[in-house]
């Protein structure tokens, strides 16, 4: 696989959820779940290739998978890592998330 290639695999969707939401209002926060084998050079490389803005910090961490039961068979959601992408003050959030999707 090429580097051009795997940069445009690591980002996988942009996270949705109230928690997200407050981050990317308040501090400028943008919330990804990547591939689970992604570090964080490699997330900052991409980042900036795909989206065009230079990242300040990054913070990852990988989120296990829920047990869930549905009658008396058990089953387990897939586990993710998320990253939480800080950007410069200037940047356009919604222009930006709307690239990710």
């Amino acid at each position: 696989m090429s580097n051009n290639s795997r940069l445009q695999s690591v980002i996988k969707y942009s996270l949705i959820s109230e928690k997200a939401a407050r981050l990317q209002s308040e501090k400028g926060v943008l919330t990804l779940v990547v591939d689970k084998s992604t570090n964080k050079v490699e997330l900052a490389q991409a980042v900036e290739a795909v989206l065009g803005v230079q990242v300040k910090s990054i913070n990852m961490l990988n989120v296990k998978g829920k047990t869930k039961y549905r009658g008396n068979r058990k089953g387990r959601r897939s586990d993710i890592k998320k990253a939480y992408i800080t950007l410069p003050a200037g940047a356009n959030l919604n222009e930006i998330e709307s690239a990710v999707e």
